[in-house]
């Protein structure tokens, strides 16, 4: 999907155009017109019929090229155009060429809906009900949790991935591989707060790189294989070769694990740098700071910490005189005091019973939340702000200083005096921004840049490469901005009006965990499968929007949470979050939430059909003053109580003993059924856009007033995990081993998860991603088009005849595999490996060039498609997935296209020395795939030494 500024270049004229009625209403009518046309013209003037099934003509070149193949390659150029300016769906696009493509009679309808039962396609919509049915179970999490951890580093995210699907996809066909790591991958970018975009086409990209280490990687190497064993092995063939034998299993490993790894190099390498949410040159500058011998640059690796901030102790706050312990600062909500600044002096080691005094700065490490509380205690954000004094708030300015106005540090967001005379501050208002590339505020100091007059808000913390900063003077106005900080502001409220904050920053929201109208605090109870891990460890501080609060152990409440406390049985553990992050906190191993003894009691709803659903109380609510246990809740509605939401209080109690208020959002643990008869009780129209029509029964609309039932939200069942994971293991297995084909395979897969309960006959139906379908399906009749009009041969032609004039040998094994590259991205890869090896055949007996090697080479060409979002199913489901445009894959791929392509010839001309090229390859995949864990250890080691926070000059 195409970003604002990506559509900056059209939006104008055509925003100008439609503007005006008599434009808008002609462009209405030649569009009318066309179509109309469109419908008419090919029966009146095109007096020929497409052929039922054409002949291909394997020396069709452009000079005699048909009217219908200069047509079929027109109608896939405009197609392209479309997709790389994102002017409708990919889907869309696709059909719409073949509807083209079928008016004027390049192919006949029949030809053009075969695709719509390609086995292929059949396979994938089944592996979508596959790889549904992990994620149903819970599977997901649990797998990701144990293969691939959860890395902070995108780039050490990539070499995981890339390597196991790699591997996966060398003995298992590249698309199911594909569609069975998409969701796990989804989960997995979540919790461990990757950016999407930087692992969607990468994963697509790999799938297609692993199939090239074996022959049964890909179906296009069997269609190579099998086209190599009934044309030059047969001795009835033209083409036929004495002495030969067939492809071997690893016969194109020497040159398929080169491609592999040099792909994965450049995966890692560019990532940043081309595709969406890369940090550019900040990865490697991370990196340096990791392998240098000095401290870490700064920055604090504070186990997962958010921002580095302080808060000064005002005038008549009420810590004064009181130690840390006393004070209830060792009780904060996700926020450490890592350090307290008196005066000159930093003091690093902190303990309860540091005593505190008016002025003092005391550094916190964590969450900017809780600021309620920090502002009763009388601690406002410490920053470079700075406020106007004038005559009348300070007498006797102009003949001490001589002038009519003094600027001083700022002490508090709204500072209010009372009638005795006592000081109190408003909550400060906390805003996250980044700063632009082109901001202008970029190399200056906070305090040059004029930060308060400009922007009207102070700057309270950084965060750089995703990193909290400890800024390297005394004042964090000395500090020296960069594009990409992440600054945490205390704004006024002309900052949401100022211009000039638009123009300088991007990406802005509430600061840290703010506590929202629909945040939920959740109790999970910790089992045996838990106790014994610290925080860190067990995943607690790597979940995604959500946040561990406290803990409740024996009867005592632990509020500041250190990622080394050791958890135990029963523990519970308090999380805080939005109602997306409850399914990465239910589906924790180890922990079950507090409401799981009433949910298993559910009266005639099996545990697959249990979800979790959101119902807001009406205000007139019969439920409104009542206890959820006094008003019976769950016999009531055959609902469990999960958690609660109220305007932003977290209310921590067991969901039974909570007192229900007008407008609480519930979060339920309940079955299908109950959104469906809730629904048809007279609800407000427009609340239910979501959902079919129900099937109606109960009259409850006079206790809830809007209700959302949450996708994917199962209770965890571990047991099923374990039948998923077997029977898509063995069918696998017996794919791989030739004993049955992978479209009946999965499809008992589906059935076992079905009857055992993996998930429900209704998610199966809604796992099927139709837009994949139909891109998929279009594009089989498309190329199928391009084939049957001459043009494929025609492109192959031409490029196979430039070897040729290059001089033959060598020269034309580049030819033949940039042809199949090229045509690979146009039609179906399959195809283009069919309509090249005739060719390549003869070149091979008329030319004495090896067939073996030019077998590699189609091999290797036909596979290697990255530049086209539509050249392989792969792709198309990573672009319906991420929210990709053409021009990412256009973008990112044409480089690695050519960087495949220059490893692959080289590979292929140095067949006899392939031990060297492995040797090179070995050496470059070890430092650059092995530099991301290496910096990722160093970290960790670092963190666990413990090293107090130090001055940085």
């Amino acid at each position: 999907m195409a970003t604002p500024a990506s559509r900056r270049g059209l939006a104008g004229p055509l925003k100008r155009w439609a503007a005006n009625p008599l434009v808008y209403n002609l462009f209405v009518l030649s569009i009318f017109g066309g179509g109309v046309l469109l419908m008419v013209l090919p029966a009146e003037l095109l007096t020929f019929k497409a052929p039922e099934k054409a002949e291909l003509n394997l020396e069709t070149t452009f000079s005699d090229l048909s009217s219908q193949g200069w047509l079929s390659l027109a109608f896939i150029a405009m197609g392209f155009i479309l997709m790389v300016f994102d002017v409708v769906g990919a889907d869309l696009v696709m059909n719409m060429v073949l509807a083209l493509m079928v008016i004027f009679k390049i192919i006949t309808i029949k030809s053009a809906l075969v695709g719509y039962g390609n086995s292929g396609l059949m396979t994938v919509v089944t592996l979508f009900m596959v790889a549904q049915g992990i994620t149903s179970t819970g599977g997901a999490d649990f797998i990701i949790t144990k293969l691939l951890g959860t890395p902070k580093d995108t780039m050490l995210a990539q070499v995981r991935m890339c390597l196991v699907t790699a591997l996966f996809s060398s003995f298992v066909n590249d698309t199911p591989v594909f569609c069975i790591m998409l969701p796990i991958v989804l989960t997995w970018a979540a919790k461990a707060r990757l950016s999407i975009r930087q692992l969607l086409i990468p994963l697509s990209y790999c799938c297609l790189l692993g199939g090239l280490n074996t022959t049964i990687g890909t179906s296009t190497n069997l269609v190579v294989t099998g086209a190599f064993d009934s044309r030059v092995l047969d001795p009835e063939s033209e083409y036929y070769q004495e002495g030969l034998k067939p492809i071997e299993l690893f016969g194109i490993a020497p040159y398929g694990i080169p491609n592999t790894f040099w792909g994965i190099i450049y995966i890692v390498l560019a990532a940043p740098f081309l595709l969406t949410g890369g940090a550019g040159m900040k990865v490697y500058k991370r990196m340096g700071r990791a392998l240098s011998r000095k401290a870490q640059g700064g920055l604090v690796e504070e186990s997962g910490a958010d921002f580095f901030f302080g808060v000064l102790v005002t005038e008549g706050s009420p810590v004064v005189g009181h130690s840390i312990q006393a004070a209830g600062l060792r009780n904060l909500d996700g926020q450490y005091v890592t350090s307290v600044r008196r005066g000159s002096e930093l003091v690093h080691a902190v303990g309860p019973e540091f005593m505190l005094a008016t002025g003092d700065v005391l550094y916190l490490s964590g969450l900017p939340d809780g600021t309620d509380k920090l502002t009763e205690l009388g601690l406002v954000p410490f920053s470079d702000a700075l406020e106007e004094i004038n005559e009348t708030e300070l007498p006797g300015l102009s003949g001490t200083f001589g002038v009519s106005t003094i600027s001083v540090p700022k002490v508090g967001h709204l500072k209010t005096v009372d009638s005795q005379g006592d000081v109190s501050f408003s909550p400060p208002e906390l805003v996250e921004a980044t700063i632009r590339k082109d901001s202008d505020i970029v190399g200056q100091t906070i305090r040059g840049s004029a930060f308060r007059s400009r922007f009207h808000a102070a700057v309270v913390a950084i965060k750089r490469n995703g990193m909290p900063l400890k800024w390297t003077g005394t004042q964090i106005g000395d500090e020296v901005l960069k594009a990409g900080d992440t600054l945490l502001l205390d704004v006024a409220p002309q900052f949401w009006t100022s211009p000039a904050v638009n123009e300088a920053f991007t990406d802005l929201h509430k600061g840290g965990q703010v506590r929202s109208h629909n945040e939920f605090l959740m109790g999970m109870r910790v089992t045996k499968a838990m106790a014994g891990k610290t925080v860190q460890k067990s995943g607690m501080r790597q979940l995604p929007n959500a946040f561990l609060v406290a803990i409740d152990r024996a009867g005592a409440t632990l509020h500041a949470v250190s990622p080394d406390e050791e958890l135990e049985v029963d523990d519970i553990l308090w999380f805080a979050g939005n109602a997306a992050s409850v399914r990465f906190i239910r589906n924790t191993p180890g922990l079950v939430p507090l409401a799981e003894k009433h949910a298993s009691k559910l009266l005639h709803t099996a545990v697959v059909e249990r979800r979790l659903v959101q119902a807001i109380v009406a205000p007139e609510s019969p439920l409104v003053g009542t206890t959820i246990r006094e008003s019976r809740f769950r016999e009531q509605f055959n609902a469990a109580v999960v958690a609660v939401a109220r305007k932003g209080e977290r209310i921590r109690a067991k969901p039974g003993d909570i007192e229900l208020r007008s407008g609480d959002i519930l979060l339920l643990d309940t079955g299908s059924a109950f959104a469906e008869q809730h629904k048809a009780s007279g609800l407000p129209a427009g609340a239910f856009l979501f959902w079919p029509a129900p099937a109606a029964r109960l009259q409850d609309s006079k206790h809830f007033q809007l209700i959302i039932e949450m996708p994917d939200t199962n209770p965890p069942r571990y047991l099923h995990t374990a039948i998923a994971i077997a029977s898509i293991a063995t069918a696998f297995t017996l794919y791989a081993t030739s004993i049955i084909d992978i479209l009946p395979a999965a499809t008992i897969v589906v059935a076992i998860m079905l009857l055992t309960g993996c998930m429900s006959p209704d998610q199966a139906r809604r796992s099927i991603r139709w837009d994949v379908y139909l891109m998929i399906a279009g594009s089989f009749g498309v190329s199928a088009a391009l084939e049957q009009s001459g043009g494929a041969a025609a492109i192959a032609n031409l490029i196979v005849d430039i070897g040729k004039n290059a001089g033959g040998g060598n020269f034309t094994i580049a030819a033949v595999y940039v042809a199949t590259t090229l045509i690979s991205q146009i039609i179906a890869n399959n195809s283009a490996a069919a309509l090249m090896f005739p060719i390549a055949a003869t070149i091979s007996k008329n030319d004495n060039v090896d067939i073996y090697l030019l077998s590699y080479a189609i091999m290797l060409g036909a596979s290697s498609v990255f530049m086209s979002s539509f050249g392989y199913q792969t792709n198309l489901m990573a672009l319906a997935a991420g929210g990709h445009s053409s021009r990412d894959f256009l973008k990112f791929g044409t480089p690695m296209q050519v960087v495949l392509a220059v490893v692959s010839i080289v590979s292929l001309i140095a067949h006899d020395s392939w031990g060297f090229v492995w040797l090179v390859t070995g050496a470059a995949s070890l430092v650059v795939m092995g530099l991301p864990q290496v910096v990722d250890i160093l970290y960790r080691w670092k963190a666990r030494k413990h090293v107090p926070l130090k001055e940085v000059n």
